[in-house]
Order: structure tokens, then C-alpha cells, then sequence
């Protein structure tokens, strides 16, 4: 008893302890983008600074070196193929 006791305040002073260090906050910012997606905005500007085409909403996003893909709050899957001269903007709101 004394064992599962002295675990479980030692697993509580760890947790505690890193509740306010960067990385955790980076881990668990993954975790709700993972599972629940992150209130985002997706721009795309072309070449001249004009926005082509924007996305608001809550969705998480995975890009490479060729494209950026997301599934809207509709169930409506976006892939957008980079280019040499577009411009791909990914901001949390």
C-alpha cells in the first residue's frame, strides 16, 4: 500500500513539475490538433500579395514539400500542391 502511495506522488510531482515547461505545452498543443483539430485560418497568396483563397476552421493540418492537406469542421478533405511562386499561410487563430 505504502508502495502504490509513494508511485502516486512521485507520478503527481512529475507531472506538476513539468506542467509549466515549453516541451509539455508543445506535446499537449499536439495532442488537441491530433485529436480535436486547432481553430486555424489557411491562406494561399499568390505571387502579387493576393490572397487566392482562404480556409477558416477547426482542422488539423499536415503538409510536406509538395502540398498541404486538412479535412474541414464539413468532413471535406483540401489538398493544396505547392508551387514556386504561391505562398502557403498556416495560423492558429
Amino acid at each position: 500500500m505504502k508502495k502504490k502511495l509513494l508511485i502516486g506522488a512521485t507520478l503527481s510531482m512529475v507531472l506538476l513539475s513539468m506542467a509549466g515547461c515549453e516541451s509539455s505545452k508543445r506535446f499537449w498543443k499536439g495532442v488537441d490538433s491530433e485529436f480535436g483539430g486547432l481553430n486555424r485560418t489557411v491562406e494561399v497568396v499568390g505571387i502579387n500579395g493576393e490572397v487566392m483563397r482562404k480556409y477558416e476552421g477547426k482542422f488539423d493540418v499536415d503538409a510536406d514539400a509538395s502540398k498541404v492537406k486538412f479535412v474541414d469542421e464539413k468532413g471535406k478533405s483540401h489538398i493544396i500542391y505547392r508551387s514556386q511562386t504561391d505562398i502557403i499561410i498556416v495560423d492558429e487563430k
